[in-house]
C-alpha cells in the first residue's frame, strides 16, 4: 500500500506543480502558453508514469525490498530499475512508449 501511495503521490505532485505554475503566470500569460505543452510543467503520460514508477521503486527500496514487479514486469531487481521492463509495462498498461508518449497532463496536446 505504501508503494501505491508513493506512486499516486507522484501524480498529485505533477498536478500541484502544473497548477502552481498556471497560477503564477496567470497575469503575465493568461493563455498559459508558457506552461501548456512544456515538459517541465505539462508532462506526457509516459514521463509522468516513468517518474511515478521510479518513486514506487524508491519506496520499495526504503521498505527493504530489492525487487518490484507489476504483473509479469519486474521493473526493479537487486535495487536497480530495468528501463526495458518499465517500458514494457508502460506500453502494455498505458499504451505509451518513449516514441509515442501519449497526451500531456493538460490533455491539450
Amino acid at each position: 500500500m505504501i508503494i501505491a501511495i508513493a506512486h499516486e503521490g507522484s501524480h498529485v505532485a505533477d498536478y500541484q506543480k502544473f497548477a502552481k505554475e498556471l497560477n503564477r503566470i496567470s497575469k503575465s500569460d493568461p493563455n498559459g502558453s508558457s506552461v501548456f505543452g512544456t515538459d517541465q510543467f505539462d508532462p506526457t503520460t509516459y514521463d509522468a508514469e516513468v517518474r511515478a514508477y521510479n518513486v514506487s521503486a524508491k519506496a520499495a527500496m526504503g521498505l527493504g525490498q530489492a525487487k518490484l514487479a507489476f504483473g509479469k514486469y519486474t521493473i526493479m531487481e537487486h535495487g536497480r530499475i530495468s528501463k526495458r521492463e518499465l517500458n514494457g509495462l508502460l506500453s502494455a498498461e498505458y499504451g505509451v512508449t518513449p516514441e509515442s508518449p501519449g497526451k500531456r497532463l493538460s490533455q491539450r496536446y
